[in-house]
């Protein structure tokens, strides 16, 4: 990839270890509200959790649901589906707790420190993320890397989500780039793959767990493959 001067990566999943701060702060939480009376293993709770974050997530970024509707719904539905009790009070109590706690976890997946290193003096680098403002700017100063960004620009300032171009031509315009000299790193192809090269800019895909997809698309699975393409 030649020509390259500006460098976006997505947050969650792709920099920040989500499931890593997030399987941690669920642990710490399920013994603080004494989860274990209604729900025996803690593996079980986190993998529910999980599944349901994720599809609501997706329902977020298509618009299909509000920042209000994802944070109320994700608990409540866990609860709910291990028949909690009090399941309102309780996953209200638990979800502002969670939304306290993990965004303070400071680990990131392997590679992105060294790759953030390597590239902060050759490489214009941002943040595009479909992220909380207030949630994304206490991942990056509790992971260390805030100061390695030009950008940061989180979907609700623009009030369009990845993948629509809407973010990523805003995101081109506040640092006087061009998508012939852009590339957009990230873990979901429909948000960060297609969302940036429908406005002309390069991509690649992080894909640790080697997921099938059923496009051409140029992907890596370690972070740290990234410096091998530009040595």
């Amino acid at each position: 990839m030649k020509n390259i001067r500006h460098i976006f990566f997505d947050l969650d999943h792709t920099l920040w270890d989500f499931d890593r701060n997030s399987s941690e702060t669920l642990l710490e939480l399920y013994d603080v509200f004494h989860l274990s009376v209604y729900i025996p293993d803690v593996k079980d709770f986190i993998a529910v959790y999980c599944e349901i974050n994720h599809r609501l997530w997706k329902e977020y970024a298509l618009g299909e649901i509000s920042k209000a509707e994802l944070r109320h719904t994700r608990f409540r539905s866990a609860f709910g589906h291990f028949n909690v009790p009090h399941n309102d009070g309780l996953s209200e109590e638990f979800g502002a707790e969670y939304m306290r706690l993990c965004p303070l976890k400071p680990h990131l997946i392997p590679g992105a420190k060294e790759v953030l290193q390597s590239f902060r003096h050759r490489f214009k680098l941002h943040i595009i993320t479909n992220g909380f403002m207030e949630i994304q700017e206490q991942k990056l100063q509790s992971s260390g890397i805030t100061d390695y960004f030009d950008l940061v620009l989180c979907s609700e300032e623009v009030g369009f989500n990845k993948p629509h171009p809407e973010i990523f031509r805003r995101a081109l315009k506040l640092v006087a780039g061009t998508p012939a000299e852009s590339l957009m790193v990230g873990d979901t192809f429909e948000a960060d793959i297609t969302g940036a090269k429908g406005v002309g800019m390069k991509a690649i895909l992080f894909n640790p767990e080697k997921t099938f997809v059923d496009q051409e698309v140029d992907q890596i699975h370690r972070l740290m493959e990234l410096i091998e393409r530009f040595p």
